[in-house]
């Protein structure tokens, strides 16, 4: 008998996910930009900016 994969997460479910992990080290503030920014990594130009957001 196959056994059945779960499905990916919902964008919802994975912004979730990232956000109970993230609040042990991240301000709610610190979070949002995060979650904005890696999901326009493409348009980020330095990756300074990223780690500011991670190492405030």
């Amino acid at each position: 008998m196959k056994k059945l994969m779960k499905p990916f997460l919902t964008r919802e479910e994975l912004h979730q996910k990232f956000r109970d992990c993230a609040k042990l080290v991240l301000p709610e503030e610190s979070i949002q930009e995060a979650i904005r920014s890696i999901e326009s990594i493409e348009e980020v130009e330095d990756v300074q900016e990223l780690i500011q957001i991670f190492c405030p």
